[in-house]
């Protein structure tokens, strides 16, 4: 070019560097009007107009100028961000690629070369090209904060702790490389990490919204649905078109049992990002933790079975962003509260699970053809649940896991969350192989299908978004499920429902979808609780314990609990607090008004105590006249508990199994004249245990010469063996 020429050049990149990207086009343009084959003008012009969001015009522009100079790499890369910015990740790639072979030393064209392969999917070679970005740059902060991510993306957030760490130590102020460390504890259960990880944003920026959400999710975690709910509000103020902030406020608000609120705020989320599932979902299937009344169960069922009808007809999978969306959707909510209404959940549930295997089936399309395992000596069967820990489920089938005949089978368990505790590693322990710290549900999948089980028992479905995901698929040729939640599941997959002789009622195969099996008795190996027995004074106060979660305690009960107060008018009330207070406070508000409206003090009679540790927990009994259980969902390892320590628990066989464990417990004592056969024999029984002390005393040792009946009975596990056995056996047959 003419001098005069390069004089309006450097004009023109004077107007670009100062952000006059309108005034620099103009000058561009009118440099190419009078030499349309210089290279760097085109190269220039087309940065201004990737600038200003043309992204059409830029790659013309830029590809121009590449034809113009193709050995000038800068050329190369600048295209590969126009190209990127319009989604053209092959081509982008292409772009990049060349950029890098070009000038091999320069980081940054292999950063960006990195983050679009990461983009096409090709994980491997990704992860190698920020490697070789961190080693030729390794104070660039970009190559390491991108591996961060693509090591949290592909499920190994263990990995991304450390590469989040060396990115801060570059770049302390990051406040994305903070939120994404952060991510990356908390998929590994280290919630305090967690929290450490995002503090330091608030000192720059007190109300920073991802920030507060993110902490609202940590809270989540922990079960402090209250400080999640203030947190997620405080992000709304600050960032109230936040589709995503808006529904986890809603959640929050479905945690603490606020339905309406929840509501409120999902609605909002629906108006902001409408064609989102997730919201659309949440909202469709919401249901609050505790009752006002019997009325609202009838309400809010409809109201489910509407929701759940528009989502049969909504629910669209012709994309992958859609199927992503539908996946997130299932990894993250269960369908845990409808049994608790106390109805028949049998079609309900197939259907939900039925909307399930239509999502499942298409993110994982390769797990339509059913697995084959390997011929092997002994069968595998893989034991799997999201609590294989200090929990209900693992109480109840730890005989399972230890005792299933080692001789028959090759025994391993999988835990379907990041959460373990010293129980986990015990049950590690007695296993053949134990999985665990599996960050998503891609991961548990694959996982499953490299172990290859010959059968896969599943010890609660219901309970644990996840271990859902695995249920809609076939997995294995024998696929059962355990009573740890005690309904039908639903699903297709799963062959049989085992549960114990004693609790199921007649015509009781009516109940489920899959095939009932009975197993001996209770159906469980249970091992005698290390408590000593209660010894309550005749001379104290009555104290009725009811050790059941809240949410069992239906609105239908609590004439029940007036009729027993007034029998007993210097009685007490027990109740355990549920994790969230507003719950909690719910739940006293709806008892104490029925107190009042028949002229009894509810501060008289009622009341909570904080949740607490197990050996807390057990010494509540030592005071009680009675336990008191719960309608239509009754006690399982509370009642073993009570009946070890010789408490009575005062019970009424319900319709379905869920409400007859404590019962079947009685038949299996031989002392089933001890269930109520009413709700008034329920009241007078507990009545007559409280003011006459001869006849608890005389239930009292009746319980205690009976007891080794419910512990430690080896018919479930040998024939829970012969079952499974059976099964693979026929599974196997050509």
């Amino acid at each position: 070019m003419s001098d005069q020429a390069e004089q309006a050049l450097n004009a023109a990149l004077a107007l670009h560097q100062g952000g006059d990207n309108d005034g620099a086009e103009t000058a561009y343009r009118a440099i190419l009007a009078e030499h349309p084959n210089h290279a760097e003008t085109q190269y220039f012009l087309g940065l201004v107009l990737h600038q200003k969001n043309a992204g059409a015009a830029a790659v013309d522009a830029l590809t121009r100028a590449c034809a113009l100079a193709p050995s000038v790499a800068a050329y190369h890369a600048g295209l590969g961000l126009a190209l990127a910015e319009l989604g053209e990740a092959a081509a982008a790639t292409t772009a990049f690629l060349r950029a890098s072979t070009l000038a091999p030393g320069n980081a940054w064209y292999l950063n960006d070369l990195g983050v679009q392969l990461k983009a096409l999917g090709d994980i491997a070679e990704a992860r190698n090209v920020f490697e070789k970005a961190r080693q030729l740059a390794p104070s660039e902060f970009g190559p390491t904060y991108n591996l961060g991510n693509l090591l949290l993306d592909i499920g190994d957030p263990a990995e991304a702790v450390t590469v989040y760490h060396s990115a801060l130590a570059i770049a302390p102020d990051s406040i994305d490389a903070r939120l994404n460390l952060a991510t990356a504890y908390q998929k590994i259960g280290r919630l305090d990490d967690a929290e450490a990880a995002i503090q330091p944003i608030f000192e720059r920026a007190p109300e920073h919204a991802v920030a507060l959400n993110n902490l609202g999710n940590i809270s989540r975690a922990r079960g402090d649905a209250d400080r999640a709910r203030d947190l997620f509000a405080r992000a709304v103020a600050t960032d109230p078109n936040s589709a995503d902030i808006v529904q986890n406020l809603g959640t929050a608000e479905i945690d603490r049992g606020d339905v309406a609120a929840a509501r409120q705020a999902y609605n909002r989320a629906l108006i902001l990002r409408p064609e989102t599932l997730k919201t659309r979902w949440f909202d469709a299937l919401s249901l609050p933790v505790v009752y006002d009344s019997e009325a609202q169960i009838e309400d809010e069922r409809e109201r489910w079975m509407v929701g759940l009808t528009r989502l049969e007809a909504e629910l669209r999978l012709d994309s992958e962003a859609e199927i992503a969306d539908a996946l997130a959707t299932i990894g993250e909510s269960c369908n845990f509260a409808l049994a608790y209404q106390g109805r028949d959940d049998r079609d309900a549930q197939r259907r939900y699970a039925h909307l399930v295997e239509r999502i499942v089936a298409a993110a994982f399309p390769a797990c339509a053809v059913p697995p084959t395992p390997p011929a092997r000596v002994k069968p595998k069967v893989l034991f799997v649940s999201a609590f294989l820990r200090d929990h209900t489920v693992a109480r109840l089938f730890d005989g399972w896991l230890r005792h299933l005949d080692r001789e028959r089978f090759t025994v391993e368990a999988m835990i379907t969350t990041p959460d373990g505790d010293v129980v986990t590693d015990d049950l590690a322990c007695v296993s053949d192989a134990f999985h665990r710290d599996i960050p998503d549900v891609t991961g548990l999948v694959d996982r499953v299908i490299s172990v290859r089980p010959d059968a896969i028992v599943y010890l609660d479905i219901g309970m644990d978004p996840r271990t859902q995901v695995l249920a809609g698929l076939r997995l294995a040729p024998v696929q059962v499920v355990a009573f740890g939640h005690p309904v039908t599941t639903g699903f297709s997959n799963i062959d049989a429902f085992i549960s114990g002789a004693l609790q199921e009622p007649e015509g009781a195969a009516e109940h489920y979808v899959e095939t009932l099996v009975q197993l001996p008795g209770l159906g469980v190996t249970y091992p005698r609780p290390a408590v000593s027995a209660s010894a309550v004074p005749v001379d104290v106060r009555p104290v009725f314990l009811c050790t059941q979660s809240l949410f069992k305690l239906l609105p239908g009960q609590d004439a029940a609990f007036v009729d027993l107060a007034r029998a007993v008018p210097d009685a007490r009330f027990r109740f355990i607090a549920h994790g969230k207070a507003a719950v909690t406070q719910r739940f006293r508000r709806r008892l104490a008004d029925a107190f009042k409206i028949n002229g009894l003090d509810a501060d008289e009679h009622l009341e909570i105590v904080p949740q607490c540790p197990r050996s807390e927990f057990l010494a509540l009994h030592h005071d009680v006249t009675a336990v008191l259980d719960s309608f239509g969902w009754s006690g399982g390892n509370t009642s073993f508990e009570a009946l070890a320590m010789s408490v009575p628990v005062v019970t009424l066989a319900g319709e379905f199994m869920r409400g007859r464990v404590t019962a079947a417990m009685y038949e299996r004592m031989g002392m089933s004249d001890q269930v109520a056969t009413d709700t008034d024999d329920w009241v007078n029984r507990a009545r007559c245990w409280a003011t006459q002390p001869q006849v608890r005393a005389d239930v009292v040792d009746s319980i205690s010469a009976a007891t080794a009946e419910l512990f430690d009975d080896e018919r479930p596990v040998i024939a829970l063996s012969d079952f499974l056995e059976s099964m693979i056996a026929d599974a196997r047959v050509p």
